[in-house]
């Protein structure tokens, strides 16, 4: 199993993490098929909030001092109050080996210690089968939705807890 690092997103560091979004957005275009914009790139969500609101983290996922991808957590959350999200999440292909997202889940669940929400799109049929597997190995899934975000895209929304608490 690679080791790997979390390491939390400077201001400073904002356009990097802008630029891992790109490449996830390129992975993504399989299912949204979103066009780039005029300066042949790709829009995303505002980046800034991760460095001006509470309870806004963006991580960086590194190994061997080498950027291997980034995880976006927030308290937007929607079953439950004040709670934790993981509202992006990202790992470069060449490390989509093993069980390597599986462990950065777990190091995020660990810091978290409580319950915590995260959606699937749908469509994304070979993500949604192996993180249910993960999930009902290790948590207990407290609630399990399908939401619709953007008037289109159907999202499973799940909200976990560790069984280990």
């Amino acid at each position: 199993m690679q080791k790997f690092s979390l390491e939390k997103v400077k201001k400073e560091e904002e356009n990097i993490l802008q630029n891992l979004l790109e490449f996830y957005l390129y992975d993504f275009n399989f299912f949204y098929e979103d066009d780039l914009n005029d300066n042949g790139r790709f829009e995303f969500i505002d980046t800034n909030e991760y460095f001006t609101k509470e309870k806004y983290e963006a991580f960086f996922i590194r190994v061997k001092d080498k950027l291997a991808g980034f995880i976006l957590i927030n308290n937007n959350t929607e079953l439950i109050k004040n709670g934790t999200r993981i509202e992006e999440f990202w790992i470069m292909p060449k490390y989509r080996k093993g069980y390597f997202a599986f462990s950065v889940l777990k190091e995020v669940f660990f810091r978290y210690q409580n319950e915590i929400e995260f959606i699937i799109l749908e469509q994304n049929k070979r993500w949604l089968k192996a993180i249910n597997y993960f999930i009902n190995k290790n948590y207990t899934i407290l609630e399990k939705e399908e939401i619709t975000k953007w008037d289109t895209e159907k999202f499973k929304l799940y909200l976990i807890k560790n069984n280990k608490m």
